[in-house]
């Protein structure tokens, strides 16, 4: 809390688990955080991902702007210093969708994301991924104190049992941590945010029905989410951009649609406008 004054709050963001739409849900949030309150996610104090939020907080946390992450779900061109940095991977692995599309597969996204940030932490932005520890099933949060680096920290986050092998960091191996909460908001409270802006793709904004396999899960974490924000709204603002009908329709059943990703984006996008322009943060925020 020193290094920052009075009038500035300290902003967390909670990107949650939602497979490779949650990746696009993720871009229209932080898009709409830039242009309805101006705040740059890359200006932040902390950004916490957990499976596809990690994905997301990786390209934060490596530079880019929102603007670019938002372009790349719709397809459209990127920026100058968007297309530097992707110069630095490999050209089998340079875009975002490359990384959404191989987050099954831990070593292609160690590789990934080592080559955008040249395997370094950023400074001045906390990222913490969210994974869980197979020996004794406790959540682990990596950072750069954990040992990781960060494309290790990402992989681990996204290593779905079953689907990928447990990534080993040290003498330790982890897997997703959506196994143990789809947005683990309720982690953030040790960064000491005054305001918590978590986005939810795999929630709801209601209870829906009927209450088939896809329906049951959006429920459950929808429950599972306001538990954690009741929790933190005790010490602080929280705000929680969850799917509406609208997204939800636009998400389909299957969050691995990678022709979805432009509806998901912009309909996400227009969601968290709306919340964002009727909830404000209780104290001014620090402007882009």
């Amino acid at each position: 809390m020193d290094e920052h004054t009075n009038d500035e709050p300290v902003i967390a963001l909670v990107l949650g688990s939602g497979w490779k739409l949650g990746v696009s849900f993720h871009a229209g949030v932080l898009l709409a955080l830039r242009d309805v309150w101006g705040v740059d996610a890359r200006t932040v104090d902390s950004v916490t991902g957990t499976s596809a939020g990690a994905v997301t907080a990786g390209f934060v946390g490596a530079g880019f702007d929102p603007a670019d992450l938002f372009s790349r779900e719709t397809r459209a061109e990127q920026s100058d210093p968007a297309r530097d940095l992707l110069a630095r991977v490999g050209a089998t692995r340079g875009s975002t969708t490359a990384a959404a599309d191989t987050a099954a597969v831990p070593r292609r996204v160690v590789s990934f994301f080592d080559d955008l940030t040249d395997a370094t932490w950023p400074t001045g932005l906390k990222l913490r991924f969210c994974a869980v520890d197979v020996r004794n099933g406790q959540m682990a949060m990596l950072d750069a104190y954990s040992g990781a680096t960060p494309g290790e920290a990402i992989a681990a986050s996204c290593s779905v049992p079953g689907l990928a092998r447990p990534v080993r960091i040290g003498d330790r191996s982890y897997v997703d941590g959506a196994v143990r909460s789809a947005n683990n908001a309720d982690t953030v409270a040790a960064t000491a945010p005054d305001v918590v802006v978590v986005s939810a793709p795999m929630s709801s904004d209601r209870p829906l029905f009927p209450r088939g396999p896809m329906t049951l899960i959006r429920n459950s974490v929808r429950a599972q989410n306001a538990r954690e924000c009741r929790r933190l709204s005790a010490n602080c603002q929280v705000i929680s951009v969850e799917p509406t009908k609208s997204d939800i329709a636009a998400m389909g059943s299957n969050l691995n649609d990678g022709d979805r990703r432009e509806h998901v984006a912009r309909h996400a996008y227009a969601t968290a406008c709306e919340i964002l322009h009727h909830i404000r943060p209780a104290a001014s925020v620090r402007r882009v």
